[in-house]
């Protein structure tokens, strides 16, 4: 009996997708050695037969509301099957859902989260989650806490730090793809019994010159995230029609006010929160589509029936690490002011290959008003942790600013590096007053939404296992917040900062 690959994913309703597992060359270094290390990579290693070709054959999804009950059936052209469950009667339902490709899969049972009154939610959240021991282990845990819905804050499969012959050097502008289809095996155990919710990262961009610099292809045809969730658009991005590949300033955004991406950002509205996606890596200057969408929705906000607002993007605005430090100051610049001005309560970020978690700020001020960012990046990946402080181990930029530049894969508007001083400095010479929590072990977090005010944060660091939390926050928000009635933070446990032990392999 064949397996698939069935992920669930929610924008708006639920869209299930499913991905066939046969006839795939997977290639993993020192299989035998990685299967014995870690129990859980049995799970997406199956003893089969390896091809060097691919058959196309219809891809069938069967999908119910009762447990063997299972009639409803979507048929893809390819090995790739869409299919949306949409509308008001669609949230607080369980779904059985089966795929068939050379046999049935295992059924597979999910719940959609109900609607935006029905708290509390409990929500996953990793990023960077890669696909290591690390990431097994990370995923092992998290599924011990049994999440009403997972995020993940981008950079997937991390398929681009392969050749696409499969070698294991990293290749510019390549990625070997079936990296995409093991990443799939690794997540399905959780990602096909919990809705998942995914955002672009960097290592999802896969730009091909030879496709007219075609960027996320694989991610957008394999997870798409629609505007509109009764448009499936699996479509890539064309950096040729919004980066200036050919000039001088391939870092620099062009034609914002034409292109419209795919797949890039949208909002959910979620039990108790209204959330939205926004990217980095596609135009968000002023006169962009993303910025006027996203004036859009902030307008769209109710706070009566969704009185949290939640934002995510991948790129790492608020961190003290050595490495993605101020990379997206233009961004913050831009989008900093409505962020403060519509009171948003937290902003997810991955990107940075560790764990922070902030005061609420405003400008590198710690701000009663303004936004808590939680850095997540730590799901696992092959590059490893961000091991080193910025203030501890000051990159040569900190004495002389001149010399910082944001790197390529992170375009602006300008395409030049945008310079921010605190107290007169580049880069903090300790840790800063709005930063509340810092430290570079790979793990994941829960945040549960107990009612309109109150909410609670917990992180849990892989090598504690999965009961006890390293960091844990109780949050009180208040509507039209002011110095006289500001957010609140209790925490009830913060590990102590340290350097990541040894047993945190690679």
């Amino acid at each position: 009996m064949g397996r698939a690959a069935l992920t669930i994913a929610l924008a708006w309703g639920m869209l299930i997708t499913c991905q066939s597992r046969e006839l795939l060359d997977v290639i993993w270094p020192d299989k035998q050695k990685s299967r014995d290390a870690d129990k859980d990579l049995k799970f997406i290693m199956p003893d089969i037969p390896f091809h060097n070709h691919r058959v196309k054959v219809p891809g069938i999804v069967k999908y119910g509301q009762e447990p063997g009950n299972v009639e409803a059936t979507v048929i893809g052209e390819k090995d790739l099957v869409y299919k949306y469950v949409y509308g008001k009667d669609v949230g607080g339902r369980t779904y059985q859902a089966s795929c068939d490709k050379y046999g049935w899969s295992e059924e597979r049972s999910f719940k959609v989260p109900g609607d935006v009154d029905q708290l509390p939610i409990s929500i996953g959240l990793i990023g960077d989650l890669g696909q290591t021991l690390n990431s097994s282990a990370t995923l092992k845990h998290l599924r011990h806490h049994h999440p009403d819905l997972v995020w993940h804050v981008g950079d997937s499969s991390y398929a681009d730090n392969y050749c696409s012959d499969a070698s294991e050097t990293y290749c510019k502008l390549s990625s070997d793809q079936r990296r995409w289809d093991t990443w799939a095996r690794l997540t399905e155990r959780l990602f096909s019994r919990v809705p998942i919710m995914h955002i672009h990262g960097n290592h999802d961009r896969e730009m091909q010159t030879n496709h007219n610099y075609r960027t996320f292809a694989a991610i957008n045809a394999r997870y798409p995230v629609p505007t509109d969730p009764r448009v499936i658009n699996t479509s890539p991005n064309y950096a040729a029609t919004y980066l200036d590949v050919h000039g001088l300033k391939p870092e620099r955004f062009v034609n914002e006010a034409k292109v419209q991406p795919n797949n890039s950002y949208y909002s959910q509205r979620l039990p108790g929160t209204h959330f939205i996606v926004l990217s980095t890596y596609l135009p968000y200057g002023r006169h962009s589509k993303q910025y006027a969408w996203f004036q859009a929705e902030l307008s769209k906000v109710d706070r009566s029936r969704t009185p949290w607002l939640i934002l995510m993007f991948h790129a790492s605005a608020r961190n003290n690490y050595a490495v993605h430090f101020k990379e997206v100051e233009e961004f913050m610049q831009l989008f900093e002011p409505l962020f403060y001005q519509h009171q948003v309560d937290m902003i997810f970020n991955g990107h940075t290959h560790a764990y922070e978690f902030t005061y609420p700020m405003l400008n590198y001020t710690v701000n009663p008003c303004g936004p808590m960012y939680i850095c997540i990046g730590d799901g696992g990946n092959m590059e490893g942790l961000a091991r080193f402080f910025i203030d501890e181990y000051p990159p040569p930029y900190c004495d002389n600013p001149g010399k910082f530049a944001p790197p390529i894969y992170q375009p602006s508007p300008s395409g030049k590096a945008v310079l921010t001083f605190q107290d007169g400095k580049f880069c903090p010479e300790s840790q800063p007053k709005w930063s509340l929590m810092r430290d570079p072990s790979f793990g994941h977090g829960m945040l549960t939404l107990h009612n309109a005010t109150h909410a609670e944060w917990k992180w849990y660091r892989n090598q504690d296992g999965e009961a006890k939390s390293a960091h844990h926050v109780y949050i009180e928000r208040t509507d039209k917040c002011s110095p006289e009635r500001p957010k609140r933070l209790h925490t009830v446990h913060a590990a102590l900062n340290q350097q990541p032990l040894a047993e945190q392999r690679r």
